[in-house]
């Protein structure tokens, strides 16, 4: 067991499903999580032995807060009862490598923007696999007073939804209108947001950018044309392979974990994207283009990335749905996590 004390990282010496230095937008729960190189504890020296005296813990990290806000090279703020630096954005991330947890603790720099990770105890060790169990990262700020963006789970503009009357386009569809649903057929739209994504914006934040599905990606007419959804809406995947890995045959899968860099890809030549959202009485599979996907489930998607009215207007529907999202109520399938994803694409092959 390595000394107990407070350290912090840089956020780019971390590794998030593979990818170093990932944005904060592609951590989720079931990511894997690892670090390495060395960290600085701002508590005291490196060999200092741990202080098990809680009043000796709380005096440990006021001194910290100060050394991180120095690191990040913001001006120290003096409070006499904090334990976490002024530019804490209050959001954590839980990892667990099944044997024992971490909860890490988001620090970002007011001028810069510049990302550390502070730990209180024993630090991860680094190179070695974690997995993300928990987080509220939705809720942290950029330097530019916005949310980060993440959890965008919607169709494009031009996607054609399967209604009562045929196809419609999902940018004419209203609250009151009615879609087809896999298992319960026809249900009412309670709600309809959308947000226009830049291309400039998307430029800075590429996990921003609609996955390409191409027509007869999934088989004849599976989808019937070509489909653009954001990477983190689901799609339903059946066969074998899910029955025997998941005792289910039928999971939803994100579509940034079915990218082949062939018939399914980041659609990178955009200038701009609108991303609208269908809510449903409850969560449900409906056909885009003549594939299953998901309708929107509040408790997948951050509050963040919605525009403010579409927010508020959804909150007006569903009270305390912003704070509670799970209480929207079950998922029609079961939700694949990235490394189950990657599983079961390995195994389909």
């Amino acid at each position: 067991m390595g000394i107990a004390g407070t350290f912090v990282i840089e956020w780019s010496q971390t590794e998030i499903d593979g990818i170093k230095g990932a944005a904060l937008g592609a951590v989720m729960g079931g990511s894997s999580w690892r670090w390495d190189g060395d960290a600085l504890r701002v508590d005291g020296p490196n060999s200092v032995l741990p202080l098990v005296d809680a009043l000796g813990e709380d005096a440990l990290r006021r001194r910290a807060a100060p050394k991180a806000q120095r690191i990040l090279g913001d001006e120290v703020i003096k409070r006499p009862d904090a334990d976490l630096p002024a530019t804490a954005s209050g959001c954590h991330i839980i990892i667990t490598d099944g044997l024992r947890s971490h909860t890490i603790q988001v620090i970002r720099s007011r001028s810069s923007g510049r990302l550390l990770l502070q730990m209180n105890g024993t630090l991860p060790i680094p190179g070695h696999d974690y997995w993300v169990i928990q987080h509220d990262l939705e809720r942290i700020t950029r330097p530019d007073g916005e949310l980060e963006q993440g959890g965008v789970i919607c169709f494009t503009a031009g996607t054609m939804i399967a209604t009562p009357s045929g196809p419609r386009p999902v940018q004419n569809l209203r609250p009151g209108d009615l879609v087809l649903t896999r298992d319960n057929g026809p249900q009412e739209i309670l709600w309809r947001g959308a947000r226009r994504i830049s291309g400039a914006r998307m430029f800075v934040l590429p996990e921003l950018r609609p996955v390409r599905i191409l027509a007869h990606a999934f088989g004849e007419d599976r989808p019937d044309g070509t489909l653009l959804v954001s990477p983190e809406h689901r799609l339903l995947v059946s066969g074998s392979a899910a029955l025997n890995l998941f005792n289910t045959d039928e999971v939803l899968v994100q579509a940034r974990f079915l990218l082949n860099d062939r018939t399914i890809t980041r659609a990178a030549d955009l200038h701009e994207v609108t991303y609208i959202h269908l809510l449903l009485p409850a969560h449900e599979i409906l056909w885009a283009n003549g594939i299953e996907c998901e309708s929107f489930h509040p408790a997948t998607a951050s509050f963040g990335a919605l525009d403010q009215n579409d927010a508020k207007t959804l909150e007006e529907l569903v009270p305390g749905i912003s704070a509670r999202p799970e209480n929207y109520g079950p998922f029609a399938r079961r939700n694949l996590s990235p490394s189950e994803a990657a599983i079961l694409s390995y195994d389909s092959v």
